[in-house]
């Protein structure tokens, strides 16, 4: 039986993607962040607005509203760039 050993790279590849889903889950953000356009009714008519509110895709929370040209990062890409950073 041959024993394989993998690289340096791929063991710390898996130590991150191991340990930014312990954080999300011990942390309770494991969750996503979906845009939904903001719109309202005006004399029968839907007017969409230049703006976007940002909800948890868990529970449907609204975080915000913000401009059509804001973007935001996810909770895991937060959190696996400081894992990387730490590693």
């Amino acid at each position: 039986m041959t024993m394989q050993i993998q690289p340096l790279e791929a063991l710390q590849k898996t130590f991150v993607e191991d340990t930014t889903n312990r954080l999300l889950f011990d942390s309770h953000l494991s969750w996503q962040i979906e845009e939904r356009p903001l719109s309202f009714d005006w004399n029968g008519q839907n007017i969409l607005t230049n703006r976007k509110a940002l909800v948890r895709s868990d529970n449907g929370s609204m975080l915000g509203d913000f401009t059509n040209n804001y973007a935001c990062y996810q909770n895991r890409e937060v959190v696996q760039l400081a894992v990387s950073v730490a590693s």
